[in-house]
């Protein structure tokens, strides 16, 4: 199954341009090992995206099609 965004924020860069976090929902997961079988709720890591400041026209155009 593909991720799924639950939220995606956008922070000023340091360089002037800007950072765009994308936040997963949480997927059902199987754990290894031990206590195998069992099923948890696991949120994939963060995707982040650095727009340099000539980068400015990019942002929205990269959010919309999130």
């Amino acid at each position: 199954m593909a991720k799924q965004i639950e939220s995606i924020e956008i922070f000023p860069g340091e360089n002037g341009g800007h950072r765009v976090v994308h936040n997963f929902k949480r997927e059902a997961s199987k754990k290894e090992g031990a206590m195998a079988g069992d099923v948890y709720m696991e949120r994939p890591k963060p995707a982040e995206h650095f727009f340099g400041k000539s980068g400015d026209g990019k942002v929205l155009p990269h959010v919309a099609r999130c």
